[in-house]
Parts: C-alpha cells; sequence; structure tokens
C-alpha cells in the first residue's frame, strides 16, 4: 500500500466502515500471517472495522462464516472461494440481494464477475505441469504422479486441475 504524505492528516474515504475477511488458515501460521498483517495494516490506516475470520482452510467452515458475516450486515465481506462457486451461490446470491459487497481472494470463483485478488491458481498448475514436463525432460507416453484435490472446492483444486490440463 503506498501511503502519500500529508494522507494521514484526512479522514479515509471509507473511514467507519465494517469488512470480515476471511484470512485462511489459523491465526499466525505462515500461509495466513501476510493477509492477516496486510489486512490489518490496511484498516488501521483507512480505519475500517476489520473483522477476522479463520476456517482452518476448511471450505465447508468458510460458507457458515460468509453467511454468519452476511448476518451482521457488514459493508463488504471478503472471502476465500475454496468452497467453489457452487458451494457459495446461497450465500452470493443473499449478498447480492442484501446490497453487501463481496470481493474474492485466495481462490476465484468463476463465473459470478466478482472482484478477485490472489494468485491464478489454474495457471501455477499448468506452469507447474511445464515445468514439470521441461525440466523432467517427459515425452508422450510419460507417466506421473499428480497429487492433489479434485473436487471442486477442495483445497487446491485449481491447482491441480492446471496441472492436469498441460
Amino acid at each position: 500500500m503506498l501511503v502519500v504524505p500529508g494522507a494521514m492528516a484526512q479522514d479515509a474515504v471509507d473511514s467507519g466502515m465494517t469488512i470480515y475477511f476471511q484470512m485462511g488458515g489459523n491465526p499466525g501460521d505462515t500461509a495466513t500471517l501476510a493477509r492477516e498483517l496486510g489486512a490489518r495494516d490496511a484498516a488501521r490506516v483507512l480505519k475500517v472495522n476489520l473483522i477476522e475470520q479463520h476456517s482452518g482452510w476448511d471450505p465447508q467452515k468458510m460458507v457458515v462464516q460468509a453467511n454468519e458475516a452476511l448476518a451482521a450486515q457488514p459493508d463488504a465481506i471478503v472471502v476465500m472461494g475454496h468452497a467453489g462457486t457452487d458451494g457459495m451461490r446461497s450465500f452470493l446470491d443473499k449478498a447480492k440481494e442484501d446490497g453487501v459487497i463481496v470481493i474474492v481472494n485466495n481462490n476465484e470463483l468463476p463465473g459470478t464477475g466478482l472482484s478477485y485478488f490472489g494468485l491464478d491458481n489454474y495457471g501455477a498448475g499448468r506452469n507447474l505441469a511445464s515445468l514439470t514436463i521441461s525440466n523432467g525432460n517427459l515425452k508422450a507416453g510419460d507417466k506421473v504422479v499428480v497429487y492433489g484435490a479434485f473436487t471442486e472446492g477442495a483445497a487446491g483444486y485449481d491447482v491441480a486441475k492446471g496441472s492436469t490440463e498441460c
């Protein structure tokens, strides 16, 4: 985040907002810490009331948390897309009906048209497969083991799918 000198003297445009933010794992773990610290710093600078949610990477818990957040009627909710588009559909429809802004982070929700920030997980899987083929000098007929989750909504689904479609 870029802070322009003197900008701190003014109230942030979005000052006073409440945002629920799904962090993913557990508080302070290596895959979650950067997201926590960045969100906290942004909330402090923008004077936003940040409500953190941790799920231990459980996609079903993420859906429950999204609905709990929606029940509080915040200004915005940042969700993780681990439950997949179908798994989040009911929540997304209700949020739209209620006029609550939803942003997706970490795993996209294809077909929703929602703003997304994070890695291109499908592209990362394709890149992994491409580099494995190239660096391993693999050719047609060679066999490899692809370890991953192959159920939509499972953590790592997009990476696994991308790696098998290369």
